[in-house]
């Protein structure tokens, strides 16, 4: 790899840890060892600091078809193993992602920008989903059918064989962990695509697997482009994708895949409603619907970005949100108690600056804060002010689209009917968030949106013993509990005759 403008007398001494600790990374995993990649030279831009870069070579067509080549090559003993041995794997890799925990944090932010204390909160989280999904090695379960006059069944619960971990740029670190540790566990080989935009989290996970002594072949990590993504789908090896990323990239993805009709997992983007009921508990409620939309600078897809509020506390949550939101500030990434850092880009930010002048240009709303591009000392990152709009129109592009960035968006409603319609009113069903202190109404309105999660007063997460995934253009297919080990498994009936 080759390194390009890295300051060495960095103002910030953990970017400078993690800079040196870039140097270290070598690459490509496949075939239980390290090489570099054969495809187009990639520039990394580390966000907080756009002068920061480093250029390597990234995965081509025929390194993703020698990782495939590995996996298919120890799907059949993979699929074999001792179940505890791939327990014992899982469980061995879960303790290093703790033991590696800080180092794994450090490679995220400088990958994306985000504040390090978010980055921090996502180790215990891959943790979970890793020793999770590890209990789950000798659970793979069938069933038999014996009380049916032609014979004996059995259904057999058998793995895919190679299963395409295809990344988004965002949180890659965690979200393979809400993919691959399912499909290890239920006996498929992975061939993992990391985005080039944020490959050295990746590359230092890559580094556990092999440290936990998964069999060659078993795991391959390449940082690819659409090239590697591409020959990745394509294949007729895969037996199964697993995309996370924007509903654009997902056509592709099936493009791809089509002419295999190779089965497909997609969890896609957001654009979330919070409803906000007059009767709500406002002390939590605000803050909630505040914070939460600008987390990772408004870069997640689970984001609450659209606030809808009932007309009898309207004023009032406009002007306590305002007020939050105004008193939000940038700062260094690698600062611990930064918690507005950068987008992924300069591209990401004159996107969002381009979504902004738009919806002023189509009076979408009022925008009472933010819309601009932050100078000064952030001048040389990929900084955006918090944005808010009020009074949105529901039949807007900003009320409709995902944004992913820092727009929060507020609008009223004046009765269930109106908060039913304005929720549903977009193509993207992936979370809702609901707060009141009505249950029975709580309950009318969690069936009726269509979503596949809704949050009522309250949230905690994305945990690994429940079921996550979309609606509509935010994907279908789920992650966690038994039905997301259930999607790296296929059934195979099986007749005994009398």
């Amino acid at each position: 790899m080759a390194t390009v403008d890295t300051p060495t007398n960095s103002r910030n001494p953990m970017l400078a840890s993690a800079l040196r600790r870039r140097e270290t990374l070598r690459g490509m995993y496949l075939g239980g060892g390290w090489h570099e990649g054969t495809g187009p030279a990639h520039t990394h831009t580390y966000a907080g600091d756009c002068d920061v870069r480093h250029t390597f070579r990234v995965a081509g067509a025929q390194d993703v078809r020698d990782a495939i080549g590995h996996a298919d090559a120890a799907k059949g003993a993979w699929r074999k193993s001792d179940p505890a041995e791939r327990s014992r794997l899982l469980v061995r890799l879960a303790d290093l992602i703790v033991e590696r925990g800080e180092d794994l944090a450090q490679m995220q932010t400088l990958d994306t920008g985000f504040p390090i204390g978010a980055s921090r909160q996502l180790i215990p989280l891959m943790e979970s989903w890793v020793r999770y999904y590890a209990g789950f090695c000798d659970k793979v379960e069938g069933s038999t059918v014996s009380q049916l006059p032609h014979g004996r069944f059995m259904v057999n619960a058998e793995p895919y064989g190679v299963v395409a971990i295809m990344l988004t740029w965002n949180m890659p670190i965690s979200s393979v962990c809400m993919k691959a540790m399912a499909a290890l566990a239920s006996g498929n080989c992975v061939v993992i695509k990391s985005p080039e935009m944020a490959p050295f989290g990746m590359m230092a996970l890559a580094e556990l697997f092999e440290q936990a002594g998964f069999p060659k072949g078993v795991v391959s990590v390449l940082a690819a482009g659409p090239e590697g993504g591409e020959a990745l789908a394509a294949d007729p090896r895969i037996g199964k994708i697993s995309f996370t990323g924007g509903a654009v990239t997902a056509a592709k993805v099936l493009t791809a895949a089509a002419p295999n009709i190779t089965p497909t997992l997609f969890e896609l983007g957001g654009k979330s409603a919070c409803i906000v009921f007059d009767d709500a508990d406002l002390e939590a409620a605000v803050p909630f619907a505040t914070y939460f939309p600008y987390a990772a600078s408004g870069q997640a897809c689970i984001l609450p970005t659209r606030l809808l509020v009932h007309e009898r506390v309207y004023d009032q949550v406009v002007e306590r949100v305002t007020a939050s939101v105004a008193a939000m500030v940038p700062g260094d990434a690698f600062d611990p108690a930064t918690q507005f850092g950068p987008l992924i880009s300069m591209a990401a930010r004159d996107r969002i600056a381009g979504i902004v002048e738009r919806a002023q240009a189509e009076s979408a709303g009022r925008m009472v804060l933010g819309g601009n591009v932050i100078g000064g000392e952030y001048a040389r990152g990929a900084y955006f002010e918090p944005t808010l709009f009020v009074d949105v129109d529901p039949a807007s592009d900003l009320f409709r689209n995902e944004a992913f960035g820092p727009i929060l968006a507020i609008s009223r409603f004046a009765d269930e009917q109106e908060a039913i319609a304005q929720a549903n009113g977009t193509r993207f069903g992936l979370y809702s968030y609901l707060w009141t202190r009505d249950m029975a109404r709580a309950m009318r309105i969690a069936d009726a949106m269509e979503a596949g999660s809704c949050a009522i007063n309250g949230f905690v997460g994305l945990v690994p013993q429940l079921p996550f995934g979309g609606y509509g253009i935010s994907g279908y297919g789920k992650e966690g509990g038994r039905e997301g080990l259930n999607e790296f498994l296929r059934s195979k009936t099986i007749y005994i005759g009398n």
